[in-house]
């Protein structure tokens, strides 16, 4: 495995997003879940995560595991609310609070009822964490693209790629990364990275690279070496023109320059320009703190493949630095719904320090 491409590797696929199907209905478990419960799966570094949200009543249950098939090494309860926002506000009922949660209360968003996205739960985590329906395995093929979140990486090295398709061969069992893009000059390389053996089994492959999280919608892709990396991969739709992004957009933001530096965010999207907030109070949204614009170029729409789109990312200061940004868009999660929401993924390098990255994961509130 290149290390320069890939440390360790979290891949997010989100391959038929349905609307009759929010999460996985299980029966009753250790996890609190049940027939008329939810239930999204995930790993973060070093550990496996169950969200269990009831469908009758604003209710949850999140377990931590050290892997999907260990021992619960706690578990909490609580309730949740969908904010006017955009955002979901949970707050943890049990007491005490496991020593490693500082707060009752964190915040998530929701991606088309098929998906979580959760600002960490713990004191002294930085990194968001995606949540996909917990499933059973792949009946047939995966094919979607992918978005490299590395917080180690060098992003003007060109041989380094943010972007690309990511596979899952069923007959074979294998997963197969391609025509992965660079930061630095958009270059495209044709294949370079793959699994030879990720067989599935309730849901789970369990490789020599880490967990891997598959199901017949949707997956998390772990891969496990020196470092730290996560890729976001969202259905291939085409984008058409930029304006199909236009409306206002929550989530969160995270700038690796300083390790500690994740935020909460919105966006404003009009004819392929975005600017993007950071907000303290995700009950009010406000455009009083703009941090960056994002531009997405007209003529770069769908390439190298429908969905994927490239620009620049202006640091909203005196200086005007810019640095170049990939993106994963996705305006048509729920095909048979008009009023569904849109997902917007970026990868940039920081205009402050080329270096170093900017990410962004923001979902629309306008449907």
């Amino acid at each position: 495995m290149r290390k320069s491409v890939w440390m360790m590797l979290l891949v997010i696929t989100a391959l038929l997003l349905n609307a009759c199907k929010l999460g996985y209905t299980l029966d009753d478990d250790e996890d609190g879940s049940g027939s008329n419960s939810n239930v999204f799966a995930g790993p973060s570094d070093g550990a496996s995560w169950r969200l269990s949200m009831s469908k009758t009543a604003e209710s949850f249950t999140l377990t931590k595991r050290p892997t999907p098939t260990s021992n619960i090494e706690y578990s909490v309860n609580g309730t949740f609310e969908r904010l006017d926002s955009g955002f979901v506000e949970y707050t943890i009922t049990t007491t005490p609070l496991p020593s490693a949660i500082s707060s009752a209360t964190f915040v998530g968003v929701e991606v088309a009822e098929s998906g979580v996205v959760l600002f960490p739960v713990e004191t002294n985590d930085y990194e968001f964490m995606p949540l996909v329906p917990y499933d059973d395995c792949p009946e047939s093929d995966l094919r979607i693209n992918w978005l490299a979140f590395d917080s180690q990486s060098d992003a003007t090295n060109v041989d380094h790629y943010y972007a690309g398709e990511f596979r899952y061969l069923l007959s074979s069992e294998a997963i197969r990364l391609t025509d992965g893009v660079a930061l630095q000059d958009f270059n495209v390389n044709a294949d370079f990275e793959s699994i030879d053996s990720a067989t599935c089994s309730s849901g789970i492959a369990q490789t020599d690279d880490g967990d891997q999280y598959l199901s017949s919608t949707s997956a998390v892709i772990e891969f496990d070496e020196d470092s730290y990396a996560r890729v976001l991969a969202l259905p291939r739709t085409s984008v058409g023109e930029v304006a199909d992004l236009d409306g206002e957009y929550v989530g969160f933001a995270r700038k690796y320059s300083n390790i500690e530096s994740i935020d909460y965010a919105s966006a404003s999207c009009s004819a392929g320009l975005c600017d993007v907030y950071y907000q303290t109070d995700v009950d009010n949204i406000t455009q009083a703190n703009r941090q960056y614009r994002l531009e997405m170029v007209a003529d770069q729409l769908d390439y190298p493949a429908n969905g994927m789109l490239q620009g620049t990312l202006t640091r909203m200061d005196e200086f005007r630095q810019t640095g170049h940004t990939l993106c994963i868009a996705n305006t048509d999660l729920l095909p048979d719904d008009s009023d569904a929401p849109r997902m917007l993924s970026c990868v940039a390098q920081s205009p402050q320090n080329p270096q170093f990255l900017v990410t962004l994961l923001l979902v629309s509130q306008d449907h």
